[in-house]
């Protein structure tokens, strides 16, 4: 029970996490100060690698779940059979395509482009993504080391 209290908390502040930026890039027109969206995304990314750092390791790794009442052969075979399947429904499969469709689109790629151009496309633009942001830690590092704020508040002992 404590371990599913702990992953219950963990889930609960990554949910409040993610609304939290959500909220934020909803309100601000423009965009908030990107050093802003990188710290909270950074908290993001943090209790994402906790929880699943949690979930492997934890005591749920080798934790079956059994009902609480016996069932009956055809309920559980309702119950199980979607859990078991492996192969994806038309449903997801359309939403799916309709994902790579809008991603190609606002990628300008051309009408129905094959997954893995769309996935080489999105590794770019990550790529692009992580540069500017190295880019932009070292300005703010540039910029600490140039402007250091403890000499202009720094008292004199003589003072």
């Amino acid at each position: 029970v404590a371990s599913l209290e702990s992953i219950k908390f963990r889930v609960t502040q990554l949910i409040d996490s993610i609304q939290t930026l959500a909220r934020q890039l909803e309100a601000y027109h423009p965009p908030p100060p990107w050093p802003d969206l990188l710290a909270k995304y950074a908290v993001v990314m943090a209790q994402t690698h906790n929880l699943s750092r949690a979930l492997a390791s934890g005591v749920l790794a080798g934790t079956a779940l059994h009902p609480r009442a016996p069932l009956p052969d055809a309920s559980l075979d309702g119950a199980l059979i979607p859990l078991l399947r492996n192969q994806q429904t038309t449903d997801v499969l359309r939403a799916e395509s309709a994902s790579v469709r809008r991603l190609g689109a606002a990628l300008n790629l051309p009408e129905d482009p094959p997954p893995h151009r769309v996935l080489d496309v999105v590794s770019e633009v990550v790529a692009a993504h992580d540069a500017r942001a190295e880019r932009a830690r070292r300005a703010v590092a540039m910029l600490r080391e140039k402007y250091d704020w403890r000499v202009r508040v720094a008292v004199d002992p003589d003072e």
